[in-house]
């Protein structure tokens, strides 16, 4: 063997051992998880155990402290995949998944946030979808945020079919591009938490025949900055989908509650969940 041959010998045997290691500090982690899981001992409570602004604290703080020539991207989706596999181990993971034929996008980025490890059910509407995981079949389902064409979409009756599910995720959280047309996020029984820098999505309920435009200044006025996402047009109300950022709920929606009560045209404004800003890399 050549002296360069032992010396590569060598840098194999000490990838080796770092790997070791690696994986012996990846089991010490696996049982602290397990530890939490039942110190939160939400079985059975229909609950998922996620904690969507703990998670994208982790990824953003991996992203922020490493000083390593590797790329960041990359460690950022070696974290989600950890995360993926600690909330294997600590409940039944499944995931309910808008997959029609014509458009397999829901499929690809529910993989890509929680693992192709992760149980899947495919299902060609999204009621069906939201069905599997009200019916406690699945505990996540990744749906579209919008429904191109229904009279009748899935956020006008989510708080009437289940209070507790809520929006905790917009996928890809992990961003390359910003070239997807259709948004889609993760929703749950879950809590929605503050990640330090959130976005929070909303229904408004107006009478029929009137617009959003008329409360556009006051949401100007209390100084939120907001996107219509969508607009429904039933027999008696309109409905309008807005996102605002920040971490608005309805333990601190004062002045969404003010701007309810300021407009006689306003029949409901209704909490919808929050999401972390997804993280963009630089192609």
């Amino acid at each position: 063997m050549s002296k360069k041959e032992q010396q590569l010998e060598e840098y194999r045997k000490q990838i080796d051992a770092i790997d070791s290691q690696m994986l012996h500090l990846l089991g010490n982690r696996v049982e602290i998880v397990q530890k939490v899981g039942e110190l939160k001992g939400l079985a059975g409570t229909g609950k998922t155990i996620i904690r969507p602004g703990r998670e994208a604290k982790m990824i953003r703080k991996i992203i922020d402290i490493s000083d390593i020539d590797f790329p960041k991207a990359a460690l950022a989706q070696i974290w989600r995949m950890i995360i993926a596999g600690a909330i294997n181990i600590e409940e039944d993971s499944c995931v309910a998944v808008y997959d029609p034929s014509n458009s397999r996008e829901c499929f690809w980025l529910a993989r890509e946030y929680f693992g192709a490890f992760t149980q899947m059910h495919r299902h060609n509407s999204v009621e069906t979808t939201i069905n599997d995981l009200t019916e406690n079949n699945a505990t996540v389902a990744v749906v579209p945020l919008w429904d191109n064409g229904l009279h009748d979409p899935w956020w006008v009756r989510m708080n009437e079919i289940d209070p507790n599910v809520k929006i905790f995720a917009r996928l890809p959280f992990l961003r390359m591009s910003d070239s997807r047309l259709v948004p889609i996020v993760a929703i749950a029984n879950v809590v929605p938490e503050e990640s330090g820098d959130d976005i929070s999505v909303w229904m408004f309920k107006l009478k029929k025949g009137s617009n959003i435009d008329i409360i556009e200044p006051l949401i100007t006025k209390a100084g939120l900055k907001n996107y219509l996402q969508a607009v429904s047009h039933g027999e008696k109300y309109d409905y309008y989908l807005m996102e605002f950022d920040g971490f608005i709920t309805n333990d601190n929606a004062e002045t969404i509650d003010d701007i309810q009560a300021s407009h006689d045209k306003i029949f409901a404004a209704e909490y919808l969940g929050s999401y972390a800003r997804p993280i963009e890399f630089k192609e």
